[in-house]
């Protein structure tokens, strides 16, 4: 489900209008998140480091609306929730594309998206579920680089994403002191560098709450 926003009495109308003329709107900013909590965790459990971070994203998601704004047909909406597409390794060290099932349970959110990641991962890069989802604006795009640490990072983008969907890149942990590099990248008409913060914010939130140490 979505709502149109209204324009009018939307604060944000003249920023979205004189962003949403530029040819390259969209910008990008890299912090550092503590995640020993979930690393302890996945070890704990035997979890996927990868999808526990997952799972602390789709959390944060769905709890901050402008990360939810989409634009469609020059309206901006908001939708109820959104999905993870996310970018997993082969064996053959090339990649694919698995949209996760978003699932709000933690232990079913890691069992059904590792049945995803082994279906999809079994398919071509450009398959007809991949093709048929990637019309759709109500997911984010992400990375992950466990291999790479990271101060910036730059997306490769369609020309014609003008959706406004935003991306994200989880980097490599680092054992010593708990940390990673995380990047988000967002449409400067739909979100400012407040915006991206709170995000942020809301997001090592979820980290750190204390249903990882039950």
């Amino acid at each position: 489900m979505k709502k149109k926003i209204s324009l009018e009495a939307w604060p944000r109308k003249e920023h979205y209008t004189f962003f949403n003329e530029f040819e390259q709107p969209f910008f990008s900013v890299t912090v550092t998140l503590q995640m020993r909590r979930l690393y302890e965790l996945s070890k704990r459990t035997e979890t996927p480091f990868s999808l526990t971070c997952l799972y602390a994203l789709q959390l944060a998601l769905q709890q901050y609306a402008p990360i939810r704004y989409r634009i469609e047909s020059s309206d901006v909406v908001e939708y109820d929730e959104v999905e993870i597409s996310s970018v997993f390794l082969r064996d053959d060290e090339t990649f694919r594309f698995v949209r996760l099932a978003p699932e709000r349970d933690f232990k079913r959110f890691i069992s059904m998206n590792l049945h995803c990641k082994a279906e999809q991962l079994d398919g071509p890069l450009l398959s007809e579920q991949f093709l048929s989802e990637s019309l759709s604006p109500n997911c984010v795009h992400v990375s992950i680089l466990p291999w790479l640490s990271f101060s910036s990072f730059n997306h490769a983008r369609h020309s014609r994403d003008d959706f406004g969907v935003p991306k994200f890149v989880f980097g490599k942990y680092n054992k010593a002191d708990g940390t990673m590099p995380f990047c988000i990248e967002v449409h400067h008409a739909l979100m400012d560098g407040l915006h991206v913060a709170e995000f942020v914010r809301i997001l090592q939130e979820k980290i750190d709450q204390e249903i990882w140490d039950r």
